[in-house]
């Protein structure tokens, strides 16, 4: 071989070496990897002096680069759990690359990258591997038309944001409201108006409130729970009275972004065929998505309800009903919904109207739980995703009755989509229980005392935060303030696999796709239960 051969040989050899270590040896490892270096380029952004304001709430304990990249994360998986203030910590240009990390994270950066690269191509076509990737982050489970589906409802989600960040600026424009202050030891709910005295900074403030509604539109269209409103207490300022046609919109956002980009397309589908005077059917998909995710919010729901209507003094109906109140006779109603938004809010979406902790140890545990299902596939929430459940509860059910077959609005469930719901169930039920351990054992409170020996912390509160994590959902209890940084890897670890799926998360690991390629033994069965 001569030497400039070798030398050529040589550089192909290096260039492809690095490529493998950036980009992986398959197209799932790209997906992640594509993933990381975005998180990782987000927490560089906001590690830097250039995102941060002059002065700090958080001022009282050093701004490390894990803080930085567990926000950058949180950000991208559209979780919103975070230690940080975001709107007392990060300048305008801080907040702009939340902003930027939230919308890539829930459109797909994959996704966008195609559709975008297309349109300056001015063409439609893309190649079969292309398809895979698309069809992995928010596609159907037909390549051939994952990527129309994409593109339609990424013009249909980005004009949606706008529309209703629009309205929602309008509102924080020409709208009372107030900022909810601390009573430091009174005994009494943590959160009440300090007497109409501290408007909130939007009010009469149109650029600021410009700025915020976008915001609020995409995190609650993304699902990812963030807000900018100079307050520690999430949207707790616009829970009662005219702020629920607030919370209104941001539920219609909550909804929209749950449902998956497959959902949206097959009704935008129906509408159009039907118009032309053609019947349409919708997809298996469509009928098991939408029934499983609306049936696990109402007995959510009802559940939430019992729990805290029906406790001797639930604390989060009390600390509703300390609230100035406009509307006067009104509690009840606003107490209602205080409950229903919250539940709303565990599809995947972590905005909260009143402290958490102050729900009953009931209402926790069936947050969890609805935290751990999440919300629908090829949507911006995270879990074991509604239709993982609703196949695994079905199929439970059909083994009681004594079928043989699993079936959903008269077709039949694959078996091997059937057995991997309960792998996918049980290996996201370890992962989360697991990561509470860890988190239990590892994390100190604000005395420097272990939650596990402080008795003001129970394992239900750890349980609550990781769920909340897997689920990318981003209610808290208040854990992740004074999470150490092994809680905050572990916490990393549960936001990614939740976006990612169990699935992804864990044929990432594998070298080469799976050839089908299957080798049959004999078979013997074995006793179980």
């Amino acid at each position: 071989m001569s030497t400039n051969s070798k030398k050529k040989w040589d550089r192909k050899r290096i260039t492809k070496t690095i490529k493998t270590i950036l980009l992986g040896k398959n197209l799932l490892q790209v997906f992640l990897r594509i993933y990381v270096l975005t998180v990782i380029l987000g927490a560089v952004l906001l590690y830097s002096g250039w995102t941060h304001k002059a002065w700090s709430l958080e001022n009282t304990t050093p701004y490390t680069f894990w803080d930085a990249l567990f926000v950058s994360c949180s950000a991208f998986t559209n979780t919103g759990l975070t230690a940080i203030d975001i709107a007392a910590f990060y300048n305008f240009f801080g907040q702009f690359i939340i902003f930027v990390l939230i919308g890539l994270g829930g459109i797909g950066i994959i996704s966008l990258f195609f559709i975008i690269w297309n349109w300056f191509k001015k063409s439609n076509e893309i190649k079969i591997d292309h398809l895979i990737l698309l069809q992995s982050e928010r596609g159907n489970n037909k390549y051939s038309s994952s990527y129309k589906s994409i593109r339609f409802c990424v013009i249909f989600i980005v004009l949606t944001e706008i529309i209703f960040g629009l309205l929602m600026s309008f509102w924080l424009c020409f709208v009372k409201a107030y900022v909810p202050m601390l009573l430091p030891n009174t005994g009494s709910p943590s959160l009440t108006y300090d007497d109409k005295n501290h408007l909130i900074n939007t009010y009469h403030n149109y650029l600021d409130a410009l700025w915020a509604g976008m915001f609020t539109s995409v995190s609650a269209m993304n699902n990812a729970g963030f807000d900018i409103f100079e307050t520690y207490s999430s949207i707790a300022m616009f829970r009662n009275d005219w702020g629920i046609v607030f919370q209104m919109m941001i539920v219609i956002l909550i909804i929209i972004g749950g449902v998956g980009y497959p959902l949206i397309f097959d009704i935008y589908e129906s509408r159009r065929i039907k118009h032309l005077g053609l019947s349409y059917r919708y997809s298996l998909f469509t009928k098991v998505g939408l029934s499983s995710y609306f049936i696990v919010l109402f007995i959510g729901l009802a559940i939430s309800y019992g729990f805290e209507f029906g406790a001797a003094t639930s604390k989060s109906l009390i600390g509703v009903e300390t609230i100035h109140h406009e509307w006067g006779n009104a509690k009840t109603f606003n107490q209602i919904f205080a409950i229903f938004f919250n539940t709303v809010s565990t599809r995947s979406a972590g905005f909260s109207s009143f402290d958490q902790n102050l729900l009953t140890e009931g209402s926790k545990i069936n947050y969890s739980i609805m935290m751990f299902i999440g919300a629908n596939p090829s949507s911006t929430g995270g879990g074991i995703r509604t239709t993982t459940f609703a196949i695994m509860f079905i199929s439970i059910w059909h083994l009681i009755r004594g079928y043989r077959n699993v079936s959903l609005f008269k077709k039949t469930i694959p078996s091997r989509t059937v057995r991997n719901s309960f792998i996918i169930t049980f290996v996201a039920f370890l992962l989360v229980l697991i990561s509470s351990v860890i988190i239990f054992y590892s994390t100190t409170n604000n005395k420097g005392v272990l939650i596990s020996n402080d008795p003001n912390f129970n394992f239900t509160m750890v349980l609550y935060e990781v769920t909340s994590a897997f689920g990318t959902v981003g209610l808290t209890t208040g854990i992740t303030n004074d999470a150490g940084t092994t809680a905050k890897i572990v916490l990393i670890i549960n936001m990614f696999i939740g976006q990612l799926g169990v699935s992804t998360a864990l044929l990432v690991w594998f070298k080469k796709m799976s050839k089908s390629k299957d080798i049959l033994y004999p078979s013997e069965d074995v006793k179980i239960g």
